[in-house]
C-alpha cells in the first residue's frame, strides 16, 4: 500500500512564517485525510542558533509519525528558513507506524531535493563622503565588494549611501581611504 500526499516546501523569513505555511495550507487542502508540518528558522546566514528555532506537528497522525521524522529531515539537509508541509490523503492505516515515518520524511526530502537554494548573505550600509575626484574610481571599485550604490547626493562633496556584504565593509573602507588619502568619511548607515 502506497500512501499518496502533497508535500508543500516554502523558505520561510521569520518564525512565525513556518506557522503560517501550515496554516495557510491546511483550509486548502482540508478534504484531505492528516497533515505534518515542520519548520526550521535560522539567525543569520548558515549560523544556526542552538538549539535553532524550530517546530513541528503530527496534526492528527499517531505521535511521532509525521511531524518528527520531517523535522529529521530538515536538520539533517543543513537548510535553514524553510517550512515543510506533507498532506496525506490517501493511504496510511495500512502503512503502519514505520510506514507513515518513512513516506512523511521521504517526501520531504524528495521536496528539499527539487527546492532551489539561495545563499543568505548579510549586507549592511555604509554612509560614504568623498570628494569629486575620488567617485570614478570608487564606483569602479564596487564590483569587487559586490556593492551597490542605493543613495547619493552631488554637494560640495559627495555623498553616497552603499550596500554590500557584511564580510566586504573593512576592506571597503579600506579602499575609501587610499582613494581620498584619509579624507574620505565612513559611517554605518
Amino acid at each position: 500500500m502506497h500512501m499518496k500526499k502533497l508535500v508543500v516546501a516554502a523558505a520561510v523569513a521569520m518564525m512565525t512564517s513556518g506557522g503560517a505555511v501550515a496554516e495557510k495550507s491546511a483550509p486548502d487542502f482540508s478534504a484531505f485525510a492528516n497533515m505534518g508540518g515542520s519548520y526550521r528558522i535560522s539567525e543569520s546566514g548558515d549560523i544556526f542558533l542552538y538549539p535553532a528555532p524550530q517546530g513541528m506537528s503530527d496534526a492528527g497522525e499517531p505521535s511521532g509519525t509525521a511531524g518528527r521524522p520531517m523535522l529529521d529531515v530538515l536538520l539533517g539537509s543543513g537548510v535553514g528558513d524553510v517550512a515543510a508541509v506533507v498532506t496525506r490523503y490517501y493511504g496510511g492505516v495500512k502503512l503502519g507506524r514505520g510506514g507513515l515515518v518513512r513516506a512523511y520524511g521521504g517526501a520531504v526530502k524528495f521536496a528539499l531535493d527539487g527546492l532551489p537554494l539561495t545563499e543568505r548573505v548579510e549586507l549592511t550600509e555604509l554612509a560614504v563622503e568623498i570628494g569629486y575626484p575620488a567617485v570614478s574610481p570608487l564606483k569602479n571599485a564596487l564590483g569587487r565588494f559586490e556593492a551597490v550604490v542605493v543613495d547619493e547626493d552631488y554637494g560640495t562633496r559627495v555623498s553616497l549611501r552603499i550596500r554590500l556584504p557584511e564580510e566586504h565593509a573593512r576592506a571597503f573602507r579600506e579602499t575609501i581611504a587610499a582613494l581620498t588619502d584619509g579624507a574620505g568619511r565612513v559611517e554605518d548607515g
